[in-house]
């Protein structure tokens, strides 16, 4: 089933994510990230349409984000409970953009 809106969505969401890297949204507001991986869930629902791939690609983006803060920034650490959140609300944007 086709995304609506799909481009849109993904426009929204680079463009919010250049912002929120320049302005640093993700340190200023701890639940921007809430909204950032639903809004990147409803994204991945624009290019993929299986739901094992789609989390396959999600657990992927987690390990990636762990990485990368890691190598970063050797103060900020995130939780198990945060990184479970994020896949079950990115899981949950593209499982509402894969129905829409």
């Amino acid at each position: 089933m086709a995304l609506l809106f799909g481009r849109e969505i993904v426009i929204v969401f680079i463009v919010l994510q250049v912002l929120a890297n320049h302005f640093k949204w993700y340190q200023k507001h701890k639940d921007f990230d809430v909204g950032m991986h639903f809004l990147g869930g409803l994204a991945l629902a624009y290019f993929i349409s299986d739901w094992v791939q789609a989390l396959f690609l999600i657990l992927l983006w987690e390990a990636v984000e762990i990485a990368l803060i890691r190598k970063q920034s050797a103060q900020f650490r995130e939780t198990w409970k945060n990184k479970v959140q994020d896949i079950i609300v990115g899981f949950a944007g593209f499982l509402i953009g894969w129905r829409i």
